[in-house]
């Protein structure tokens, strides 16, 4: 029984080192592709390019006049917002100034009156401080809303080609491609291609 199992031991052996061998020495042509290799692309990819506004060129109008580029991306309720928010920051800003220059004027002949009351002093130059404060904070805010518009008009023009339908969908397709450095072995398979 012993010899048996051995001598099926030693020809399982032989016979795959043969095959090896034979397989190695053997040069097989590539079979040819099949005809249905050719695949349609995904219908999502077909959306891309059809961007109707340019992104740099909404950049730059709102760059130039705050509300350009909204007006160039047809998003013309924006305007008024974007316009409101710089005029309440410039009257801020103006407000601030205004009452600082107050301030800083009650504080200097404070000085050089030879400081009656220290009291009046002390106040005069927190509220010339915290108006100053005010102002430089608004002039702040102001930018970063004359960047935020710019930042807008950007986004508003990359999503104008975006499709926001209800339409979700899961596409089942069969696939099939050849093995890299495997003459003629194909790899079978399912595509999932999901649109929404």
């Amino acid at each position: 029984m012993s010899h048996r199992i051995v001598a099926l031991c030693l020809f399982a052996c032989c016979w795959q080192a043969g095959w090896a061998q034979n397989d190695s020495l053997q040069t097989v042509p590539p079979s040819p592709e099949p005809q249905a290799r050719t695949a349609a692309p995904a219908p999502y990819i077909e959306d891309i390019g059809s961007n109707p506004f340019s992104p740099a060129e909404a950049a730059k109008r709102s760059a130039v006049l705050p509300g350009w580029g909204q007006v160039y991306n047809k998003k013309y309720w924006k305007v008024p917002v974007i316009y409101a928010a710089l005029g309440a920051i410039a009257y801020g800003i103006y407000w601030n100034n205004s009452y600082y220059q107050y301030y800083d004027n009650l504080y200097k002949q404070a000085i050089l009156n030879g400081n009656p009351n220290q009291l009046d002093l002390n106040r005069t130059r927190y509220l010339r401080t915290f108006t100053r404060r005010n102002k430089e904070l608004l002039i702040l805010v102001g930018i970063l809303t004359y960047g935020l518009n710019i930042a807008d008009a950007i986004v508003d023009a990359h999503l104008a080609g975006f499709d926001f339908s209800d339409d979700i969908s899961l596409r089942l397709s069969p696939h099939i491609e050849p093995l890299p450095h495997t003459h003629g072995i194909w790899a079978k398979g399912v595509t999932f291609t999901f649109r929404f």
